[in-house]
């Protein structure tokens, strides 16, 4: 502990950082004599309706920092000399904007000339890879979210990974604030679209003043506005309708109905429970059954005439002269795609932003979000769930479910109103609940017009539930666990009905709060220095309930809470370097992280239940005391980071640059501290259980005899390291004769100490996710396979054991000539393969030098250095080409009809992608050959547009639109494994129902590309 708080000192007494993101451009530039070009002394700079400013120096040089992205009117004057304005001066995040005056000796006073800036050909101070984004471009878009839009850029697979990554390894901020709940390592993106100004997406490295993150930045500014107050409200419809693959799952059309829904049926069928009644009786029941009146669950039926309604509006602008606001909120009744047991899936955010300006070099801000959901779909947190839980519901293979809904209409539990309360067969699991909470207050302090310091405390909040609990009480009154003589249907051979599954319930508790600070000086024209820290304190605590259920022998209704409060720093220090022929980005970062707990010295036993185990008070019994003497303290875990990035601006026109960067990411808090779930005997006789589930504070019942369940024995690791990754990019920007822009960058990423690889390929094709690496332990010398009572059974703990290596190419090109019509090609190329190492398997050794077994490493021997790895081709196709266009009509274009130009302002925006399919390993019965890789699967396309017609009248503008989701309603089959790619690939066979020989429409397809869907919507700007 004296040791990490020495590193935190230092920390602080180092400086003061911009995990702050960098969210402000610079404007540079000279003022010279336009007749003679000798430089201007003293020339004044001033960016008009803001207070920024500055004058020239000896060399007639000048430079404005701390500039929010956007477009400006810049004026430059000297007395003697007429005023010089240049309008559309357009500044970019962490961008510097070149601006040049050539004064004229004054002939009228006060004349003051203005000439339009004319873009950069090239950014020449691009060290790395980035893509951005402008409130602009967003309004064109088809793109209604955050990550749509994000999925447009160069570099970013189908699956929303950048360049080969699963997802937690991007780090998101808005205004400066990291949006990560830090427990699991998830994003909050819930941003309103209509809120932001600017967003970039940083692709291929970064300056070491972003961390937590191996590979990508999402960088969002709000919108300000300083002259009048602005806003949008936008209005966003679906209709009702199907839209998934294959029929209405409650369709009368299916077996269920056509088959059992008829007294042939019931008269050869005795119905269980029903076998003294007449076979009128049971089909009448059945009906009962499948409408829903015996469970009171009518509107799982009705999920295809929902319609859904969307709704967002931001205002900002001044309050006075010296403080500015924006409000901005957005709410989403979202409607499932398949039937589930919530009607709605309900979004809601709400963005706020003070500045107020309290001198004219001190100025303070305040900004905040609160956010939440409701969802049946994919789930939106990593807690024990896939790595990259946002995109697995893409959906890669029929086994998969990507949320608490029915898939098709053989499922288990489709009449049943808990259809999302538990882990079926089909991997149904109950709804997530969510909530956020945020506040920032910063301070920022000009001391001269080159230096100026940022200091920022912080605060985020995540909860997140997971549970069937409150539809239970409503639904049912109340899970007494019994089953009521009136509600029992008829048994069938297709359907359950009788259980309840195992209801689980979930609980996540996380809390931020940070502290950080940066100092920003150009110290020279050639140097703008950046160095920071900034030191978080955390909460944590989740709780696990997995679940009661009639064919289990123990009751898993008490678990342990886990609650802990860890902490993590960082400091850095950075120079942009911009001299003639070359920008460079240099910088070192620190950081480290301790998980601030007393764990159990012990990863074989954690709890110390089992009887082998030292320090164990008797028969399956916890033992762990975390003052007692088998508890340690967490270590801390520390890092260099270091980063270069460097630009060559060859020519005018042409770019060259170069990056090289390591970066570490700490690994959840999950994965550190999570204790494995435990089931318990029923309480011993006279013991009284008097906590409830809802209170969420459930004691260690250490009395109480237990096992680790099968479920979940996943042992935090609290030794686990930084995930380290390091990239290297070369690329050139080029613009040709002002018409066409090409960007070309070659990339290479080294991952290792991954506590993650993403997908993994098994058998033939198969796909099996993985959420975890983790080496399975063997500690019991009596039973070392079982987790019966009396003996402990294994456990897995995480581990740092995988790597990741991507090498791809990266082409865009992009039309410069037509200011109504631009066309962009993005084409990227990209090989990655995931690679698990270490130890698979470990069996204890004793203190007599016995082991129950030999260790395995992971991969098919021990032989092969225990390394297994896979392409991952179908979470990140080897090829990707997305074709972008955008076409409109002048304002005034057409004739004109009462007063209007019906032909004039219409835009229209249309996003194709095409990505490969992957490769896959098949061999014809006939064929002896045995080449890996041998065949090439189904490549994916998809097509999005939006059309928008735009009227000004009566000071606002208002808009119209329609866009379409996958437009041409394409498909792509999934790739098959098994009996079922063989049927395919020799007959032509689609994958059936065993039961009926149906072809299964509803799971053979990608649910990355689901049908067709059209939104239409209404705007107003003002």
């Amino acid at each position: 502990m004296k040791k990490s708080f020495l590193i935190l000192s230092i920390s602080l007494l180092f400086a003061v950082s911009l995990a702050m993101a960098g969210i402000t451009g610079k404007i540079a530039g000279s003022v010279t004599d336009a007749e003679t070009g000798e430089p201007l002394v003293g020339a004044n700079v001033v960016i008009e309706g803001t207070q920024l400013g500055t004058a020239t120096g000896l060399d007639g040089y000048f430079f404005i920092i701390k500039v929010p992205p956007g477009k400006y009117t810049v004026r430059a004057n000297m007395m003697g000399y007429g005023i010089l304005q240049k309008t559309d001066v357009l500044v970019n995040i962490d961008r510097t904007t070149t601006i040049n005056f050539g004064l004229k000796t004054q002939v009228i006073a006060g004349e003051t000339i203005t000439a339009v800036a004319r873009r950069p050909i090239v950014e020449r101070d691009l060290t790395a890879s980035k893509e951005r984004i402008t409130s602009k471009e967003i309004a064109n878009s088809w793109a209604y979210t955050v990550n749509e839009a994000i999925s447009t850029q160069s570099g970013v697979n189908i699956n929303n990974g950048i360049r080969g990554s699963f997802g937690l390894d991007v780090a998101y901020f808005v205004d400066g604030q990291e949006l990560r709940e830090s427990g699991s390592n998830s994003n909050f993106t819930g941003i309103n679209t209509t809120a932001i100004a600017e967003m970039e997406v940083l692709t291929g490295g970064y300056n070491a003043e972003y961390g937590q993150a191996n590979s990508g930045i999402v960088n969002i500014v709000t919108k300000t506005s300083k002259d009048k107050i602005r806003g949008t409200v936008k209005y966003r419809v679906r209709p009702a309708g199907k839209y998934h693959w294959g029929r209405n799952i409650f369709s009368k059309e299916n077996y269920d109905w056509k088959v059992m829904g008829t007294l042939d049926y019931w008269t050869t069928h005795e119905g269980g429970t029903y076998a003294d009644k007449t076979p009128e009786e049971r089909l009448a029941a059945w009906k009962r059954f499948v409408s829903g009146e015996m469970f009171n669950s009518k509107e799982l039926r009705d999920y295809d005439k929902r319609i859904q309604h969307e709704v967002e509006a931001t205002i900002y602008g001044p309050i006075t002269s010296k403080l500015d606001f924006l409000l901005s909120g957005r709410y989403l009744r979202g409607v499932n795609k398949y039937p589930s047991v919530l009607n709605y899936n309900p979004e809601y955010n709400f963005q706020a932003k003070l500045d107020y300006q309290l001198t004219p070099s001190t100025g303070i801000s305040f900004s905040g979000l609160y956010g939440g959901y409701a969802t049946t779909g994919i789930s939106k947190t990593n807690y024990w769930s896939s790595e990259d839980s946002p995109q697995r519901a893409r959906g890669v293979s029929a086994g998969q479910s990507p949320g608490a809904s029915i898939q098709n209409p053989y499922e288990y539990y489709k009449y049943m109103f808990w259809v999302a309360g538990g882990r079926t067969g089909d991997g149904i699991r109950p709804p997530e609940y969510g909530k956020i909470y945020s506040g920032q207050l910063k301070l920022t302090h000009i001391f001269s017009p080159r230096t100026y310091v940022e200091l920022k405390a912080s605060h985020f909040v995540f909860n997140q539930e997971m549970h069937t609990l409150d539809h239970l009480k409503v639904k049912w009154g109340g899970p007494d666990w019994t089953w009521p003589e009136d509600k029992v249907p008829p048994d069938n051979e297709l359907f359950r009905t009788s259980g309840y599954g195992d209801f689980r319930f979930n609980y996540n508790d996380s809390k931020n709060t940070k502290i950080e600070g940066s100092l920003v000086s150009q110290i020279a024209p050639q140097h703008l220095l950046k160095m920071g820290t900034g030191f978080s304190y955390q909460y944590f605590k989740n709780i696990w309930h997995e679940g009661r259920s009639a064919d289990r022998i123990y009751m898993s209704d008490y678990i342990r809470p886990i609650a802990f409060h860890p902490y993590e720093g960082y400091a850095y220090f950075q120079d942009k370097i911009e001299i003639r022929g070359m920008v460079v980005n240099a910088g070192l970062r620190f950081d480290f992280y301790n998980a601030n707990k007393k764990v159990s010295d012990d990863f074989w036993d954690p709890l110390r239940i089992d009887k082998n185990t030292p320090g164990n008070r008797g028969m399956s019994l916890i033992s762990f005391d975390p003052n007692g003497p088998y508890a340690v303290k967490t270590p801390t875990q520390s890092v260099l980071s270091p980063r270069l990035g460097v630009s060559f601006p060859i020519t005018e026109s042409t770019v060259l640059h170069f990056m090289y960067g390591h970066f570490n990411m700490r690994p959840a808090w999950m994965k550190m501290l999570a204790d494995p779930i435990e089931k318990m005997e029923p309480p011993p006789e006279g013991v009284q259980v008097t906590a409830p589930i809802k209170e969420k504070e459930l004691p260690i019942y250490h009395d109480y005899p237990t096992v680790y369940t099968g479920h979940q024995r996943n042992v935090g690791n609290p030794t686990l390291e930084f995930e380290k990754m390091i990239q290297y990019e070369v690329g050139f920007d080029q613009n040709i004769a002002d018409l066409l822009r090409l960007d070309v960058t070659l990339y290479y990423k080294d991952g290792k100490n991954l506590t993650s690889v993403g997908y993994q390929k098994s058998g033939m094709g198969n796909m099996a996710t993985s959420s975890w690496l983790a080496t399975r332990l063997y500690p019991d010398d009596n039973n070392p396979e079982s987790i019966s009572v009396g003996d402990m059974g294994y456990n897995f703990v995480y581990t740092n054991g995988g790597a990741l290596d991507v090498r791809g190419l990266e082409a865009t090109l992009e039309t410069k000539l037509w200011r109504n019509a631009t066309f962009k090609i993005i084409y990227n190329m990209s090989y990655a393969n995931t690679i698990r190492y270490g130890l698979d398997t470990v069996y204890r050794l004793f203190d007599d030098g016995t082991k129950l077994g030999r260790d395995y490493l992971w991969g098919a021997s021990n032989f092969d250095r225990g390394v297994v790895g896979n392409t991952n081709q179908r979470w990140n196709p080897n090829n990707t080409i997305k074709f972008i266009s955008y076409l409109s009509t002048p304002l005034r274009f057409g004739p004109k009809v009462n007063g209007f130009h019906p032909l004039g302002n219409w835009h229209l925006n249309v996003f194709t992608m095409y990505s490969s399919g992957e490769k896959f390993t098949y061999h014809s019965p006939d064929d002896f050959s045995s080449e890996p890789l041998n065949r090439t699967w189904k490549p994916r396309y998809m097509t999005n547009l939006k059309l928008i017609k735009r009227i000004r009248g009566l000071g606002m503008g208002f808009e119209f639109s329609v866009d379409v989701r996958n437009v041409f309603n394409n498909k792509t089959l999934r790739l098959m494994g098994g009996k079922d790619l063989e049927d395919y690939m020799e007959n032509g066979k689609l994958p059936t129902h065993p039961l009926t020989n149906e072809v299964m429409e509803w799971t053979m397809y990608r649910r990355d590309t689901m049908p067709r869907e059209v939104f239409f919507g209404l705007g107003i700007t003002f």
